[in-house]
């Protein structure tokens, strides 16, 4: 698994192995969000976290029932249900996720230029869609 965290201006997207985030932290003390020292920032991870509606389970297994009931899992995904989803959304939370932005870093990063099906189902509840 990856861990991925989000500040205003910065992230950090690396696997659990790498589990060094003192660069990531670093940067949210230079940005003046914590003082470095007490601040712990479990707050800035991302995990689990529905693309369309912004809802943040706590284990990956609820989330990924919700991804089934919603239809987001990659063998039955409906993009079109997805760009006309009228329903209730937490914004604050959706723009957390990457975007196709990203998609060179993840690219490069995470796939390592070779995409499998089960990397691509575990990328789900960091990016949108």
């Amino acid at each position: 698994m990856w861990k991925y965290y989000k500040s205003p201006s910065s992230f950090h997207f690396k696997p659990n192995k790498d589990g060094d985030v003192s660069e990531f932290k670093q940067s949210l003390v230079d940005q003046g969000i914590i003082d470095g020292i007490t601040d712990d920032i479990k707050q800035f991870e991302i995990r689990n976290m529905c693309p369309l509606t912004g809802k943040n389970d706590s284990s990956r297994g609820k989330f990924w029932k919700h991804m089934l009931y919603m239809g987001l899992d990659p063998d039955n995904i409906d993009y079109e249900k997805c760009m006309n989803y009228d329903g209730e959304v937490i914004i604050e939370n959706t723009s957390k996720l990457m975007g196709l932005d990203m998609f060179p870093y993840i690219w490069t990063n995470y796939f390592k230029e070779k995409m499998k099906k089960k990397e691509l189902e575990n990328l789900i509840g960091f990016i949108t869609i």
